[in-house]
């Protein structure tokens, strides 16, 4: 599907695909791991800004290790935040697969969210969710066998 641009320059919206059943319940499973990531995320800004309210003796450090950790934890965990809660808004296209990719991906980092990223990402790769996004157009049933490589 090729789109040209109109007058003024800029492409026409693509429309989304239909959702298949298995896409529809893996687009909202996705969408609650989204929304748990950046509750997370959230909390640990609270635990950041927590750490720059405490005494350095209550954590066992000194005032600058105390400061600058707490410090890191809130700026990364407010980026981290951010790019969670925007996954959650994003339209299906076909690049916002990928970042749900990477979402997914970050997830594996740690073994607490293994049960739920591990399930997500076999069925974020499936061919229904390519579809979805428009980054396939048809499945593969649909196109015949493939041509013989020698014609």
């Amino acid at each position: 599907m090729r789109r040209t641009p109109g007058r003024d320059g800029s492409l026409p919206a693509m429309d989304p695909q239909p959702l298949s059943a298995r896409a529809s319940s893996t687009l909202l499973w996705y969408r609650v791991y989204c929304a748990l990531m950046a509750l997370m995320y959230l909390a640990c800004i609270a635990g950041g800004i927590a750490m720059l309210g405490l005494e350095p003796d209550e954590l066992d450090m000194s005032a600058t290790e105390a400061r600058v950790m707490g410090i890191g934890l809130a700026a990364i965990s407010l980026v981290l935040t951010a790019v969670y809660v925007l996954a959650l808004v994003l339209p299906r296209k076909p690049w916002v697969w990928i970042y749900g990719l990477v979402m997914i991906c970050i997830g594996l980092t740690s073994i607490c969210c293994m049960p739920m990223t591990i399930p997500l990402l076999i069925f974020w790769v499936k061919e229904d969710m390519l579809i979805a996004f428009g980054r396939k157009t048809t499945p593969d049933a649909a196109r015949g066998p493939a041509d013989p490589p020698w014609n």
